[in-house]
């Protein structure tokens, strides 16, 4: 009789937890806390660079010091890093030669006022596709697609531009010396932590 009571209040006692547990889960998805799951984090996980994606928030931008060869090829390991770095200091950079990898794509601002095809990395944030550095391009080669991974060589330079509401935005272009499309095999991380 004892161990059937025993059983009964252990019975009770977990369905008790279970019920709590999803009213726990429901708050918590009501309350819109849940983050939607990258598009990209599939094949994050596929390709195995799942050390840069687990380790996104560990991301500290840290200012370089300017680099004195007048050659300077951005690295995967501090992409980000780099080009803010070209970006803040653009007066030291302006005479030296950037090449850079990454994946051609077209951005538009949201009030239409500034649109150009653009050298990229996604970088890690909550939704890893809102964060991205690269350089916009003075030209593009016609048969150039969206996605393609590309090389740019060229000279860096900043555009301002004032959108709709007057505000001063400025764009870090590459003046395009050189600009080839690499094999799939060339392809590097799409998404950098750094």
């Amino acid at each position: 009789m004892k161990k059937i009571f025993f059983l009964i209040i252990v019975c009770v006692t977990f369905i008790y937890g279970c019920q709590n547990k999803v009213e726990t889960i429901s708050a918590y998805v009501e309350d819109n806390s849940v983050k939607p799951i990258a598009k990209n984090a599939k094949a994050m996980i596929e390709k195995d660079d799942t050390k840069v994606f687990e380790n996104r928030v560990d991301r500290i931008f840290k200012d370089l010091p300017v680099d004195k060869s007048n050659n300077i090829t951005i690295q995967e390991s501090q992409f980000m890093t780099q080009i803010d770095n070209i970006k803040k200091n653009i007066e030291d950079y302006k005479n030296k030669t950037i090449t850079v990898e990454g994946m051609l794509g077209y951005y538009e601002e949201w009030d239409g006022s500034f649109k150009s095809y653009l050298v990229y990395r996604n970088g890690p944030n909550d939704y890893n596709n809102d964060i991205f550095a690269g350089f916009f391009l003075s030209e593009i080669n016609d048969d150039m697609m969206i996605d393609d991974w590309i090389r740019v060589i060229g000279n860096p330079y900043i555009v301002e531009n004032y959108d709709s509401e007057q505000v001063l935005r400025k764009y870090l272009f590459l003046k395009v010396e050189k600009l080839q499309v690499l094999d799939n095999s060339e392809r590097g991380l799409e998404l950098v932590n750094n």
